[in-house]
């Protein structure tokens, strides 16, 4: 959500009743988690996605884990399911790979 204020993304959230300032708390705390993933040489990289509903509304929740360390290296949430939305994903997920590791998917399929 790149470019977005925080109010733009409570309107792009908004089946999830939230305030701007509890998004802000949101990516402070995501961001402890995910954005210091060191780009390195990994082996294996298990993704997966699984659908949730959130206030009713269903979307998508993407992660991508390094099977060896299982350091978090990714996570993506999406409206829906679909090719575009996996290769984004993925880039996002490869960003932290100095190298071409083997994914590791389940039954999706792409």
């Amino acid at each position: 959500m790149a470019g977005l204020s925080y109010r733009d993304i409570t309107y792009v959230l908004r089946v999830v009743p939230c305030s701007h300032e509890a998004v802000r708390l949101w990516v402070k705390k995501l961001e402890q988690v995910t954005v210091n993933v060191e780009a390195k040489p990994r082996r294996m990289v298990a993704v997966d996605e699984t659908k949730i509903k959130a206030d009713g509304e269903w979307c998508y929740v993407w992660a991508a884990i390094d099977v060896d360390t299982r350091e978090l290296l990714a996570i993506w949430v999406s409206w829906q399911r679909n090719i575009m939305h996996a290769e984004a994903f993925l880039r996002k997920a490869l960003l932290t790979c100095t190298n071409k590791p083997i994914f590791l998917v389940d039954k999706g399929p792409w």
